[in-house]
């Protein structure tokens, strides 16, 4: 399945028990891989305004953006109430998992499920994005190590550069950024305990069938 082939199916099937069901399948893969460890976040959300989100990335674990620039997806799934029932509205940003280029000692994130909160990226006022302060999974290059830690790995806008990842999450499109995830961001209840799917290629290819 490819990302175009992958958004397509989510904008035109997804409904918010879709993507409860998703999150759910795929802590059950990782524990099926052995990977329990890498689910640190048991939060399920069920309020309304409550946020989860995915990054699927479409290469393998050890990839760099400046030979696949910009080719997974992020999608941020919200409750809401729509008609007086309730409803999902779910965006879809072409992003970055990886980092710029091959270097010793640049982080890249792990499969996993971890624990993430709103707050500004490297603490400039008006950079809103979704942290990772809570720790989570990672290893660097050259070493290879699974690793848990606070380091500050987040999900952010570019701020109008290009490839300069050191292993965030991070948007292509500024404008799309500063339009509809910066305000989505600021309306969500579950601010410090927001469940943050790095989804593996392998499970997308099993999956989505």
């Amino acid at each position: 399945m490819t990302r175009r082939e992958l958004r397509n199916k989510l904008e035109s099937e997804y409904r918010w028990d879709d993507y409860i069901r998703l999150l759910a399948d795929y802590k059950s893969w990782l524990k099926k891989k052995g990977l329990s460890e890498r689910i640190t976040c048991d939060y399920i959300p069920v309020s309304e305004n409550d946020l989860m989100g995915f990054v699927f990335r479409f290469n393998d674990d050890e990839s760099y953006n400046d030979v696949l620039p910009n080719n997974d997806l992020k999608v941020l799934a919200k409750r809401v109430i729509s008609d007086g029932d309730w409803s999902v509205d779910d965006e879809l940003f072409n992003v970055t998992a990886d980092p710029k280029t091959k270097r010793n000692g640049i982080a890249h994130f792990l499969p996993q499920v971890y624990r993430g909160n709103i707050g500004n990226h490297r603490a400039i006022i008006g950079r809103i994005c979704i942290r990772s302060d809570r720790g989570c999974w990672y290893f660097r290059t050259g070493d290879g190590k699974a690793i848990f830690g606070m380091i500050g790995l987040n999900w952010h806008n570019s701020a109008g550069f290009f490839n300069t990842s050191l292993g965030c999450v991070i948007n292509e499109d500024e404008n799309r950024w500063r339009e509809v995830e910066k305000p989505m961001l600021k309306r969500v209840n579950n601010t410090q305990n927001i469940p943050c799917a790095i989804v593996a290629h392998e499970f997308t290819l099993e999956y989505f069938k």
